[in-house]
């Protein structure tokens, strides 16, 4: 799978779906060490960015915006389905004795 990169500070980067990696952040910069499975944090920063992105949208939705709260309600199947994938990440920590799943 391809992502493509954005790049927040020299060592980090936000993928195009919201990801950040980087040192600081348990992952790496792109073409420094290839692919690898994506950590409980990483995974947890993407599902705080949906909340913080549906916010607007909800507000707009209350005040009767039809298109608003189709938007919301698409980023609340994205935040649903960010937190299963945290819960799965934090699994995989139990099951592994606490290492991160490398891939």
């Amino acid at each position: 799978m391809s992502h493509r990169w954005r790049v927040q500070t020299p060592s980090t980067v936000v993928r195009a779906d919201g990801v950040l990696a980087g040192p600081e952040h348990g992952g790496t910069t792109p073409g420094l060490s290839g692919r690898r499975k994506e950590h409980a944090v990483e995974a947890f920063d993407k599902l705080k960015k949906l909340i913080i992105e549906a916010e607007e949208d909800i507000r707009k939705a209350e005040g009767g915006n039809r298109a608003a709260g189709t938007r919301a309600r698409g980023t609340m199947q994205d935040i649903k389905n960010a937190a299963q994938e945290v819960r799965e990440k934090i699994l995989e920590l139990r099951d592994a004795g606490g290492t991160p799943a490398n891939g």
